[in-house]
């Protein structure tokens, strides 16, 4: 029997891997409740930030043009750690205005349902801990004057890595992250999904971010996003945070979005342990 061709191979590894995102995201969801019952001891901390963000937005259908402007959001986080190991979920929600001096005002806004992370942590009572995550992003655009009454978005449904650290600064703590997408599925609009938004019904908003989705890594769609926090001295107060993101698409209609943001964040809740 011949050897199959590096097309097939191709197909094959693609379908493997198609196959296995799902298992891993099935694994995020049950890691909490496998991990609760071996440790005896749970701590979780819940907590919600208000960001203010200055965005740039570079979509290939906007002829060059770079659309840039601030962002308000609210993203709220809660974390269990259990012994060397922690999960986190961390949903957000962001609008916001950008501006071109010759296009006018547009209108962007971001939507992130689902973020998971099981981590665990290198070496024992190490300052880093490392583990895969999974997340669902969606990011609408309005173009009311270069583009009429048409919506544009960016989604994508990825796998990826997610590093924690903390280092301490004299008295202080910073608490820092970074992330990367790995693969997953992305999805921009085409002529044939993308429509005037006042013809838009909430089915149409569900279901177009997840129309044409193509599937692939890095070559495919970029999400990297860094985090550093300076926590405060007492539990309970406020801590100040800088974060970076950026994501792309580099296959037609390309997009490419960078932004920068300061998070005042508060705990909510308090910190509760158990057994």
């Amino acid at each position: 029997m011949d050897d199959p061709t590096p097309a097939c191979r191709a197909r094959e590894m693609r379908r493997s891997v198609e196959l296995l995102g799902p298992l891993l995201f099935a694994y995020l969801l049950s890691a909490p409740v496998i991990a609760g019952a071996q440790d005896s001891l749970r701590t979780r901390h819940s907590s919600i930030a208000l960001l203010t963000r200055f965005s740039q937005v570079k979509d290939v259908y906007n002829y060059g043009l770079a659309f840039a402007g601030g962002d308000l959001g609210v993203d709220y986080r809660t974390r269990f750690a259990q012994g060397n190991r922690q999960w986190t979920y961390e949903p957000r929600l962001v609008l916001g205005v950008l501006n071109d001096a010759r296009a006018g005002i547009a209108a962007h806004f971001q939507l992130r349902p689902v973020d998971l992370c099981h981590a665990w942590r290198l070496g024992n009572d190490g300052p880093l801990m490392l583990g895969p995550y999974a997340a669902a992003n969606y990011a609408w655009q309005l173009y009311p004057k270069l583009q009429s009454g048409h919506m544009f978005w960016y989604s994508s449904l990825e796998l990826g890595v997610r590093l924690f650290a903390r280092a301490k600064v004299r008295d202080r703590v910073l608490d820092c992250r970074f992330s990367s997408a790995l693969l997953g599925w992305a999805s921009r609009p085409s002529h044939t999904t993308e429509e005037y938004w006042y013809a838009l019904r909430f089915r149409d908003w569900v279901r177009n971010p997840h129309t044409d989705l193509v599937f692939g890594g890095p070559t495919v769609f970029q999400h990297i996003g860094a985090e550093v926090a300076l926590l405060p001295r007492e539990e309970g107060r406020l801590a100040l945070a800088y974060a970076f993101e950026y994501w792309g698409y580099s296959l037609f209609p390309g997009i490419k979005s960078l932004s920068h943001a300061i998070h005042l964040r508060w705990p909510v809740g308090g910190k509760r342990t158990g057994s």
